[in-house]
């Protein structure tokens, strides 16, 4: 059955990249995990665990439309030796990306070489930063790839090329307004 023959409803949509982004990556997962969303079951394929930057992925296929998904993991302060609030750091101070922003890069084409129909990349906060970051530096070679995000940090400015324009249709950003 083509992707073109599924029901646009049991397509990845944002409201799932965003469950998966800000719950669902959290959670120990391995291969082989099924993660339920409303009607739809999600496989995990693939889980990355980088100790020296930090960077924590998982790689999801939507078991209907076999679509994929990259769904990085946000800012965890106590995980890994403190290697996000590294990488949060370098946001602020330098204005360069960590090398966990490279990590991401390599994951994502290591995963779209093994799943040629992986569309999508999410994350929250700093994971919302990476997936962001994915899209930019990929937009020749993948323009498909597509990036929602949940309160995402700010991109660091040497991914940033004005000339070639700020905006980019192919990532959404939702940001909330908690109170506590």
């Amino acid at each position: 059955m083509s992707i073109k023959n599924i029901n646009r409803k049991d397509h990845i949509n944002d409201e799932d990249l965003i469950r998966l982004s800000g719950k669902y990556v959290y959670m120990t997962l391995d291969p082989r995990t099924i993660i339920k969303i409303y009607k739809k079951k999600y496989r995990v394929v693939d889980v990355v665990k980088h100790k020296d930057t930090g960077l924590n992925a998982v790689t999801i296929q939507n078991l209907k439309s076999k679509e994929y998904a990259v769904i990085y993991q946000g800012t965890q302060a106590q995980k890994d030796g403190g290697m996000d609030l590294f990488a949060d750091a370098s946001l602020v101070t330098t204005h360069t990306s960590h090398p966990q922003f490279e990590d991401a890069y390599q994951y994502l084409v290591k995963m779209k070489r093994e799943f040629p129909n992986l569309n999508y990349v999410a994350g929250n906060s700093l994971g919302g930063d990476l997936s962001n970051y994915v899209a930019k530096r990929t937009r020749n070679e993948c323009p498909e790839l597509k990036s929602v995000t949940l309160n995402p940090a700010m991109l660091p400015e040497d991914v940033l090329n004005p000339s070639q324009g700020m905006e980019d249709d192919r990532i959404t950003n939702y940001l909330t307004n908690r109170v506590h």
